[in-house]
């Protein structure tokens, strides 16, 4: 054992050696080689801590990527492989290069061409550098050894435009996911129109669904895998972290607002959300669009479970827009029976009674309504799905005491709205408000999607990647219900 420890680390420093005068144009390459070899406590590989090496290696890593797609290296005929797991170097060999097989394997295969280690074509392993899956890319323009990828920028309010940026890359523990679609949620209209934040050139889109193709080091996720995204990074230590409710995380950071999102071709999920489960496999043969779903359906369920929607107990949903009709298809799923949906304009509430509601009528006729399916009580359970203050009332109205009303909607900046305190306070009236998702319930929205087949109903604009921009003025103008990007 103590010849073979000394053999491996014999053989890991000189392959170092090898490699770590090279120069990729002006810029020195270094390898990080696994941690330990067999038998070993001891770290091998280019002096510094861990994370020192991790990071000089996925800068090797990366800079390899983009001289490789441009096709810069020539193979020679062997190839020297590290081999092992992520805690020992079981072996260092020489064997023939078969580069159609490694592709086909998931390998990015570095081909020779490095001064300095011309005798060898350098392959990483899975798990030292991750997995690879098919990846297009597109060049960042005439000479350039980048690639770049075509993204939607939001750069400040009333203004977002399609953009070439870099190429992501899975660093330790993250996934890239080649999106699929990415729904536009009316919290990015309300960030076009200045009313809520984000990072001026942040990639927008929160709701999406993608494939695996790319896994970094340590990364639970397998290339090929059709996932949709809770967005959310929390950190995990807060008292709401700690009772499951990383929504609520004051130091919260969301993919669309503060991180890059999905309204590109492909995105990176940074280490906190693959760490904790936040790919959410969904059924590959569901829409693309429908798959993209995931969030707000998981926010619509933290709506109607706030306010304890049962089986056979009546329902009422004011606004009959993309997510109030969400709100009826999640009610219908719970049995929630009869169903009021309160909207103003006539073409929604036909397709809310397409959808299921009993009945669907506008803002005048409610409280005929009310009285007609509940026999005068009101609905112990009402969900305002729309952000208008001057609808409260309408909601007020429909509930029954000790019934409770639910928020589920942002509002404008400064809205504030005047009640009748007393019928609150006598009539035992809840009112609520939810924003986003408790992290059990994406789960349970990753399964429902695939069986809910009436939400393709409500996506009605499909847009390419090129076209993205067009999907917020569809929403600003109201044109049919909800807008994703298909890519």
């Amino acid at each position: 054992a103590a010849r073979h420890r000394r053999q491996s680390q014999a053989a890991a420093m000189q392959f170092a050696q090898d490699i770590s005068g090279a120069f990729v144009g002006d810029r020195e390459v270094k390898v990080l080689l696994l941690e330990r070899p067999v038998g070993s406590r001891k770290a091998v590989g280019l002096p510094g801590s861990r994370q020192a090496r991790v990071e000089r290696f996925e800068r090797w890593a990366h800079q390899l990527r983009k001289l490789d797609a441009r096709g810069d290296w020539q193979a020679v005929g062997r190839e020297r492989v590290l081999e092992g797991g992520e805690d020992e170097l079981a072996r260092v060999e020489e064997r023939p290069i078969n580069i159609e097989e490694d592709r086909t394997k998931g390998h990015d295969t570095i081909l020779n061409g490095l001064p300095g280690c011309a005798r060898w074509n350098v392959r990483t392993c899975p798990v030292a550098e991750g997995q690879h899956g098919s990846r297009g890319s597109s060049e960042a323009g005439e000479g350039s050894t980048l690639r770049a990828m075509k993204a939607l920028r939001f750069y400040e309010p009333g203004r977002v435009a399609l953009d070439t940026v870099d190429d992501p890359v899975a660093g330790p523990g993250e996934v890239i996911l080649k999106l699929h679609a990415t729904g536009l949620c009316n919290s990015d209209v309300r960030v076009y129109l200045g009313e809520k934040k984000a990072a001026a050139g942040v990639i927008p889109g929160h709701e999406m669904s993608g494939e695996v193709v790319e896994v970094g080091p340590g990364a639970r996720a397998t290339v090929g895998e059709v996932v949709s995204v809770c967005p959310i990074l929390a950190c995990g230590a807060c008292s709401f972290c700690r009772d499951g409710y990383r929504n609520r995380c004051p130091s919260r950071k969301t993919l669309g607002y503060d991180l890059d999102g999905g309204i590109a071709e492909y995105v990176r999920i940074p280490l906190p959300l693959v760490a904790t489960g936040q790919l959410l496999p969904v059924d590959r043969a569901t829409p693309p669009q429908v798959r993209a779903l995931v969030e707000p359906l998981a926010c619509v369920l933290n709506s109607i479970e706030s306010i304890e929607t049962r089986a056979g107990a009546p329902l009422a949903i004011v606004g009959g827009g993309p997510m109030g009709l969400v709100h009826l298809l999640a009610g219908r799923a719970y049995g929630a029976d009869p169903i009021l949906v309160v909207e103003p304009v006539a073409e929604r509430r036909a397709v809310a009674m397409k959808l299921g509601a009993t009945m669907a009528v506008s803002p005048e006729d409610a409280a005929a309504a009310r009285d007609s399916l509940t026999e005068g009580e009101g609905f112990p359970a009402v969900a305002m799905a729309v952000g208008f203050s001057d609808a409260l009332p309408t909601a007020l109205d429909l509930v029954r005491r000790l019934g409770s009303i639910n928020l589920f909607a942002g509002f404008p900046p400064g809205s504030t709205h005047t009640l009748d305190l007393n019928r609150v306070h006598y009539d035992e009236v809840r009112i609520l408000g939810t924003q986003n998702a408790p992290f059990h319930l994406y789960g349970k929205s990753a399964r429902l999607v695939s069986r809910m087949p009436a939400l393709s109903e409500v996506v009605t604009n499909t847009y390419l990647l090129d076209d993205a921009a067009e999907a917020y003025s569809a929403r600003l103008g109201k044109s049919g219900l909800k807008s994703a990007v298909v890519m």
